[in-house]
């Protein structure tokens, strides 16, 4: 598996030297060229992978004395899972933007400065790669860091104050995780236990689980933006749209989840009150986004704050690891697999908007929206799928069926009273907005054909990747369990 691995992981980072080099003149083919790539190198090794019939292999290439493993890879039915649905998704983000990144974007014009932007969106992808496949905490630590510095630059990519201000508010954010949550685990694996590879922890005691599970579940919560963390995500919104549908698709935010995910995974089961380690921040994120759905007129930072919440949905489905790491890994997997498509194609929906009339107000949106029957039903679909309308999207319904269980449990029904209100509200507010629209006042000009692509890749693995998932995905990762 370590060729196929590193030919995916090194895609982007060759992308990434080409865009620096390339100049304006060529870098516009060069992404068309790699964005197709990505997609298609995804689908083929985790196909290989499937032919292979889901093997765990864990590739160990360096290790140094007192932390043990420190350089490696681990490519399993979840690893496999995720690099599958990002890149794909990552893939027809980047082909979007082939479109978006042009001095017609009436909202953000591009003349200049597009190596620059390319460059920071595949190192981006990169470092996410690269941290699904970590098998220690070293390299996971590293690649957090290097999401964060990619996210850096594309949102302070237009170069204004307010850019300036929101990148520089996410690294303070994330650095806060990277070192009070995965460099403090670390430090504590090094002195215990003389190793830092997930595959020590399985040995930990009960109470070393616990701790360590706490300072990456605040390292976590930062780079996912929740609470009381939660206030970067909406401000980032001044990024490039293709940045802000990576950065709430399939990438930064969703590696919150995952990382919790992998660190239970890898300790084989956490005692029962890590429930409460996992569940408390993410009940008041749910809550707050609920709470600000009503007064949102941007449609960025409406969907900004949604992620908020699906992240914390997210959460809420890992917790369920603490009873059933097969349900809560499966009902995680399931419900990223949607969300990943769902917001992906809601924010290059809204970026079409702002390309076409150089505004995100959700009244001048919905006239924009119906002037197009096709766009019209695509922003419908999206909304109805966050909302957990089970037609457009399976996995809200699904993952509230099968935590029936423990609805017993206080914390758990606070929880999903939580999420319930959550997709009252945010279908109300869609319904308002949707409902409500005008029509047009004159004719309004039509999108690029690379824009029109993506939405029909993101729409058609909606739907494909949920099959995928209880047919494929789902049963793989119960056999190696």
């Amino acid at each position: 598996m370590l060729v196929p691995l590193v030919f995916l992981a090194l895609l982007p980072l060759c992308a990434f030297i080409l865009s620096i080099v390339s100049g304006e003149k060529y870098v516009v083919k060069i992404n068309v060229f790699f964005s197709v790539l990505l997609i298609f190198s995804g689908i083929v090794f985790y196909a290989y992978y499937a032919y292979l019939g889901f093997p765990i292999s864990h590739i160990r290439l360096y290790s140094a004395g007192g932390l043990g493993e420190v350089y490696g890879f681990i490519v399993d039915p979840f690893s496999a899972g995720m690099a599958l649905i990002i890149s794909v998704v990552a893939g027809a983000i980047m082909l979007y933007s082939t479109n978006y990144m042009s001095p017609q974007n009436n909202y953000h014009p591009v003349v200049t400065g597009k190596p620059r932007f390319y460059a920071w969106m595949y190192l981006f992808i990169f470092s996410v790669m690269l941290f699904i496949f970590s098998s220690n905490l070293i390299q996971l630590l590293i690649n957090f860091e290097l999401m964060s510095l990619a996210c850096w630059g594309l949102i302070s990519y237009s170069g204004t104050p307010e850019a300036a201000r929101s990148s520089y508010k996410m690294l303070v954010v994330t650095h806060l995780g990277a070192y009070g949550g995965l460099a403090a685990a670390i430090g504590y694996l090094a002195l215990n236990y003389g190793s830092v590879s997930l595959s020590t922890l399985s040995s930990l005691s009960p109470s070393g689980k616990l701790l360590v599970l706490g300072l990456v579940m605040w390292a976590a919560i930062t780079k996912s933006s929740q609470f009381p963390t939660y206030s970067w995500l909406p401000d980032a919104m001044v990024a490039p749209t293709p940045t802000s549908a990576l950065l709430h698709g399939a990438t930064m935010i969703e590696m919150g989840p995952y990382l919790v995910a992998r660190i239970i995974y890898s300790m084989g089961g956490v005692p029962v009150n890590a429930q409460y380690i996992i569940l408390a921040p993410i009940i008041f994120s749910v809550i707050i986004s609920t709470l600000m759905y009503p007064a949102l007129r941007d449609g960025k930072r409406l969907l900004a704050y949604s992620t908020i919440a699906e992240a914390a949905i997210m959460y809420f489905t890992v917790s369920l690891m603490v009873y059933s790491l097969r349900l809560g890994l499966s009902l995680f997997l399931l419900y990223f697999t949607a969300h990943a498509f769902l917001k992906s194609l809601g924010f290059l929906l809204m970026g079409s908007a702002g390309y076409s009339v150089g505004t995100h107000d959700l009244v001048r949106v919905m006239e924009y929206f119906s002037s197009s029957r096709l766009l019209y039903n695509l922003l419908l679909c999206v909304l109805l799928g966050l909302a957990g309308v089970p037609l457009f999207s399976v996995a809200k319904a699904y993952m509230v069926v099968l935590s029936g269980p423990v609805i017993t449990i206080p914390i758990y029904l606070a929880a999903l009273l939580a999420i319930f209100a959550e997709s009252a509200v945010l279908l109300a507010v869609s319904m308002h907005w949707v409902g409500g629209r005008k029509a047009p006042a004159g004719p309004l000009p039509g999108l690029p054909p690379y824009m029109y692509a993506s939405f029909i890749i993101l729409l058609v693995g909606l739907y494909l990747s949920q099959i995928w998932a209880f047919t494929v995905m789902i049963p793989s990762i119960y056999r190696v369990m």
